[in-house]
């Protein structure tokens, strides 16, 4: 939606106040817009002070914009220029002049897909939870004992899944999966999946805390992968296979 501000003939009461019909050209643009905020007033000549306020993400900010460049004065209007809008905002123009009080308008501009902040997350029009998944196979007896020991008591750098898709190579012999959880508010706690049919698959799939203390542990013939979902950066590490 586009404003166009109505044009009052100089020297008419409207002309002659410190702001007049302040509102943005457009209400509402993409993240990344620019917009353009208008209003009448006084002549540069009788030195209106103009001083604007606006919303941000985490807060607010105030900004005297005499002197600055996108701030320009044709044919009886002002402007001010914003190039790049990220965030839907408030914005609050403030003038003074020597011989009058002071006065405030107010005006609002809506981006769409523009950044958010709640508590200590802020977005910025783009948010990314989930990384490429960290993948560990599980192919061969000799490979599943290294495993068995990468995974002893390892430390999630960051909040994430475990997702585990496994089977036994051995249909006389069961192949089990288990991710124990080490600490917290009681004592250890486990979750596993077991096969014993190498024509069927069995999945696992384990929320992990960042800093939680984890064991991923192989019986059997296991066969399959093992796979680290992070939410952030970050590795499912041993700190004493790391030394």
């Amino acid at each position: 939606m586009s404003i166009v501000p109505r044009h009052l003939p100089a020297g008419t009461e409207a002309s002659n106040r410190l702001i007049d019909d302040f509102q943005a050209d457009h209400l509402q643009v993409r993240r990344g817009e620019p917009i353009n905020l208008i209003w009448q007033g006084p002549a540069p000549q009788y030195e209106p002070a103009y001083i604007l306020e606006y919303t941000t993400p985490s807060g607010s900010a105030t900004k005297p914009i005499n002197g600055d460049p996108h701030l320009t004065y044709v044919g009886g209007h002002w402007q001010f220029t914003v190039d790049h809008l990220t965030s839907t905002t408030a914005f609050r123009l403030t003038a003074t002049k020597k011989d009058q009080h002071e006065s405030s308008l107010l005006t609002l501009v809506t981006v769409q897909g523009g950044d958010v902040a709640a508590g200590d997350l802020t977005a910025n029009g783009h948010v990314k939870l989930l990384n490429t998944p960290h993948t560990y196979q599980y192919n061969e007896d000799s490979q599943v004992a290294e495993r068995n020991r990468q995974f002893d008591r390892a430390v999630a750098a960051t909040d994430g899944y475990v997702v585990a898709v496994i089977k036994s190579s051995e249909a006389t012999h069961r192949a089990t999966l288990r991710v124990t959880y080490h600490g917290g508010t009681g004592s250890d706690f486990s979750v596993s999946a077991s096969s014993k049919d190498p024509n069927q698959q069995e999945t696992l799939f384990v929320p992990v805390g960042q800093a939680t203390t984890v064991t991923i542990h192989a019986e059997g013939p296991v066969r399959g992968s093992v796979a680290w979902f992070p939410l952030g950066d970050g590795l499912l590490h041993n700190a004493k296979q790391e030394r």
